[in-house]
């Protein structure tokens, strides 16, 4: 049994977040937030929110 912990990303944190008073950060696409999800320590699965990440679920 492996000790290691693995830890899953919630991709929608990895891109642009919005308050009714401003924007943070640039736009991601889909592929582009798993490539940054992919980067992080451990990472050992994603969370992806459907539809509002995952409209196109072909393309993805």
């Amino acid at each position: 049994m492996s000790t290691e912990i693995k830890y899953a990303v919630i991709i929608g944190f990895l891109g642009q977040h919005k308050d009714r008073f401003q924007v943070f950060g640039p736009p991601y696409t889909v592929e582009d937030k798993i490539k940054r999800a992919a980067q992080v320590d451990h990472c050992g699965a994603i969370e992806a929110v459907y539809p509002h990440e995952l409209g196109d679920v072909q393309a993805v």
